[in-house]
């Protein structure tokens, strides 16, 4: 059992609870003595840093490389992790500068969530994503064509996802940008359907293959693989691309491009079952 915090500016914000559990777990920080501001902005520097707290990677001020990002700035580590770990994937950069101190917009933190969904690994505990075009999943709303080409994908995989929202008008309003409030909600979605999704890691596992390649073939009872569809230029997990040759284990990488940049995937999950 542990309280949770509640800040004196939240008590009666719509927010409240996810603030609170956020907070509590110090993946928020408020701004200042049982302050937060939640209907203040987020900035693109605010916002990585709760990422990289979420993805409990460590700082590397050293590959924070941007001309924007000076070596004393307190989010330097954190734009550094970001940077190597991928996080900002896709999104333009000018003339070598991150912004950090611009406010996020929701296509932007939309696009980080998404690029993070890859780190965790869990990201196919969410269905089938690339079933349809981004801009089918996205046509239940009526600024779809206002979302960047750069974020229509992250975009559609969050909203898909229920890790990020429309407004009640059936807007995503992608350009605008996101309230501290409206941030941390995002990310408690992502923290309880991007990472802390799946089976419960608190149990006793056993694996159930015993495969020691010894043949030529794949015990596919033993093993799984995605023969998920290929969309915007992007290839998944192939089962054609597992192969065993005389007891050695293939992963043969398909190269793609995608937003002209090189894409490789290939590879096997060992099946698992829970004991108790």
């Amino acid at each position: 059992y542990f309280e949770h915090k509640i800040m004196e500016d939240t008590k009666n914000h719509w927010a409240k609870d996810a603030i609170s559990i956020m907070t509590t777990k110090n993946y928020v920080q408020g701004r200042g003595e049982n302050i937060f501001d939640p209907d203040g902005l987020m900035t693109r520097a605010e916002y990585a840093a709760l990422l990289i707290r979420l993805l409990n990677l460590e700082e590397n001020p050293g590959v924070a490389t941007y001309d924007d990002v000076a070596e004393n700035s307190w989010y330097r580590g954190y734009i550094g992790a970001a940077k190597n770990a991928g996080l900002f994937y896709g999104i333009p950069v000018t003339d070598n500068q991150i912004l950090p101190n611009e406010p996020i917009t929701r296509e932007l933190a939309a696009q980080m969530i998404s690029n993070a969904w890859d780190i965790t690994g869990r990201y196919t505990n969410v269905s089938n994503f690339f079933d349809k075009p981004a801009q089918e999943v996205l046509s239940a709303f009526d600024d779809t064509s206002s979302v960047s080409d750069w974020a229509l994908d992250g975009y559609a995989k969050t909203v898909k996802a229920q890790v990020i929202n429309g407004y009640p008008d059936q807007t995503l309003k992608p350009q605008n940008t996101a309230t501290r409030a409206e941030a941390t909600i995002m990310l408690k979605n992502f923290l309880d359907i991007g990472i802390n999704s799946g089976p419960p890691l608190d149990k006793d596992w056993k694996m159930t293959w015993n495969d020691e390649f010894d043949g030529n073939n794949l015990d596919w009872n033993q093993w799984t693989t995605e023969a998920s569809v290929r969309s915007e230029g992007l290839s998944s997990r192939w089962p054609e691309n597992v192969k065993v040759n005389n007891g050695i284990l293939y992963l043969n990488n398909v190269v793609d491009h995608r937003e002209n940049a090189p894409f490789t995937a290939a590879s096997i999950t060992s099946k698992y079952e829970q004991t108790k």
